[in-house]
Order: C-alpha cells, then sequence, then structure tokens
C-alpha cells in the first residue's frame, strides 16, 4: 500500500482540482485516478474520478458531480490476492484501500505493487522484459 495519491473534497469545482494539482510539489507517480473525500477533514471515501473523466467536461463541473459513487475498494486487512483478483475482475489499476470501522481512505495499492509482493521474483522480471519492448 502506498500514500502517495491524491485525494479531494467532494464539493470543489474541476477547477480547484486542476490548481490544485498544480500546486503539489510533488505529484504521485500514480496519477490515474482521483480519490474523492467526503471533506478535507474526514477522509471518508466517497468517490473516485478518472483523470480522464475531468478532461472531458466542463472545468465548472463540481467533483461529486461526476465522480464513481460505487467504490471498489479493499480493507488493509484483506490479503494482497483480494486486491489483484478486484483489479482484475473490474478491470482497474489500482485500489483504493479504506478502514471497514470509518470508511477512511488510508491509502492505495497499485497493480504494479501488488504484483510485485505476490508474483515470484522470476516472473517479475518476466513481466519487466515483456511490457519494456
Amino acid at each position: 500500500m502506498t500514500t502517495d495519491y491524491i485525494a479531494v473534497p467532494a464539493k470543489i469545482t474541476l477547477e480547484q482540482l486542476y490548481e490544485y494539482v498544480r500546486k503539489q510539489d510533488d505529484i504521485p507517480d500514480f496519477m490515474f485516478y482521483f480519490f474523492v473525500v467526503e471533506n478535507e477533514h474526514s477522509h471518508k471515501l466517497v468517490g473516485v474520478v478518472s483523470n480522464q473523466e475531468i478532461f472531458t467536461v466542463n472545468p465548472r463541473t463540481v467533483v461529486d458531480s461526476i465522480m464513481k459513487k460505487e467504490i471498489i475498494s479493499v480493507s488493509a486487512l484483506d490479503h494482497i490476492r483480494e486486491a489483484l483478483k478486484k483489479m482484475y475482475l473490474y478491470e482497474l489499476s489500482a485500489l483504493p484501500v479504506i478502514s471497514r470501522q470509518t470508511g477512511k481512505l488510508l491509502g492505495i495499492v497499485t497493480l504494479q505493487d501488488a504484483m510485485a509482493v505476490y508474483l515470484p521474483k522470476s516472473w517479475q522480471t518476466r513481466l519487466r522484459k515483456i511490457f519494456s519492448q
């Protein structure tokens, strides 16, 4: 799991989201999704927006009107196999890790990181060679 992601409050506009990202000193390596939280203080996960979706609508659109509310996630106690299964089944490159008790976003698991933990070293080397060609 990594805490290197961008979480944004549900009630901001896309213009505000763009400005927020521009002001970041350190942009996360993984930027396929923006994780939408209830507000900046609660960190309760309420939705997810892909980076592709934010560029297809009016910049004055409020994030919670375009976010996906049906969140596919894992808990911190789930086995990595569960995360990989869900990523495969729903064709996702990352999953939010949430607290089952509070619904707070704890971090994310990326497909690359999950495979690095779960697959044997020999497979990881082969996959690197395949994907680097």
